[in-house]
């Protein structure tokens, strides 16, 4: 078995990839479980799929498809068996129910008015972003991959009133996958992009951050999109090594450097380490350089992992031990 440019895995027949696979059950089952909340009243649709959310994540934890044992592979390397079993099982179910309704979300978002939106997710700290943009300071909101999908935190912002935008590199991901999951669910993710204007910093260019500060708009960033490397290969130049939990994470500092060029004042968009984590709150970092920042904000992230590790949506991740490189591996 040989591996594509694109990173996707031949299969010995031309390298098509295969019609569908169990794993892509969890998005049938998600679109039957949606499909009728788009007949009901706006009004229902959020406190439905919340219960929802979590009648599927419990379907899909008892299923035991593939992700249900990465997650639980994941977590017991992480903590290296430090949690009981019993904790260990309901971080499992904990991930499973976001990952329920991170799936739900993106065929729903696209179809709802503001004020539906808004009441998706309650957002604590506003009166931060209230005072700086009141005081004309810019402002760059710092989210993670930890709690529901920044999408919903954008288009919960969005519907507060905040000209909010989630900006990104790579932030139009890659379809890949099965052909079930590139022809049928990749154009609802896609028109869910479409529908929030998510801004790529890879096709744009970083020029459109500073740009964005400028005009007033408040991008939402996602810095922990830690950077995989080969053996041997060198880090680009605004990698910055970090340290999470054990190990070393590689993280770019570019676009905070062009924030704070522009005098932004970072504020974290995190999810309290409580119950499915749909309780997000504002908070300023505390002002220094943009690698301080970065650091600081990287800690506080891993304070929320510790606490709730089965908001960690990077658990489900197959390359997750690619991206958490052992500390003498630190090169800068």
């Amino acid at each position: 078995m040989t591996v594509k440019k694109d990173g996707l895995r031949e299969n010995g027949e031309g390298g098509r990839r295969p019609l569908f696979v169990p794993s892509d059950l969890q998005y049938v089952a998600a679109w039957a479980l949606t499909a009728p909340l788009h007949v009901l009243p706006g009004r229902w649709r959020a406190g439905l799929l919340h219960r929802l959310s979590r009648v599927l994540g419990a379907a899909w934890y008892r299923s035991g498809l593939g992700d249900v044992q990465r997650v639980r592979r994941n977590l017991q390397r992480l903590f290296s068996g430090d949690e009981g079993p019993e904790e260990l099982e309901s971080e499992v179910r904990r991930a499973l129910r976001l990952a329920a309704w991170n799936t739900m979300v993106v065929d729903l978002l696209p179809a709802l008015r503001e004020r539906h939106a808004a009441s998706l997710l309650q957002i604590e700290g506003t009166a931060h972003l209230d005072a700086a943009i009141q005081a004309g300071q810019p402002v760059l909101l710092l989210g993670a991959h930890y709690g529901p999908f920044a999408y919903a935190v954008a288009a919960g912002l969005r519907a507060r009133g905040y000209p909010v935008t989630q900006v990104g590199r790579a932030a139009w991901p890659k379809a890949a996958g099965t052909r079930f999951y590139r022809r049928v669910y990749w154009p609802r993710v896609e028109r869910l992009l479409r529908h929030l204007a998510v801004r790529d910093l890879e096709v744009e260019g970083t020029d459109v951050l500073p740009d964005m500060l400028r005009l007033g708009e408040v991008p939402l960033l996602l810095p922990d999109e830690y950077i995989v490397f080969q053996p041997g290969e060198r880090p680009a130049p605004d990698a910055m090594p970090l340290p999470l939990f054990k190990w070393m994470v590689y993280v770019r500092v570019q676009e905070l450097r062009l924030a704070k060029g522009q005098g932004a004042r970072l504020i974290a968009a995190l999810p309290q380490p409580t119950g499915d984590g749909r309780r997000i709150v504002l908070a300023p970092l505390a002002a220094g350089s943009p690698e301080q920042e970065l650091a600081a904000f990287v800690a506080r992230l891993e304070e929320r992992v510790r606490l709730s590790p089965g908001l960690w949506r990077d658990l489900r991740r197959s390359d997750l031990w690619e991206r958490l490189r052992p500390p003498e591996e630190a090169t800068i």
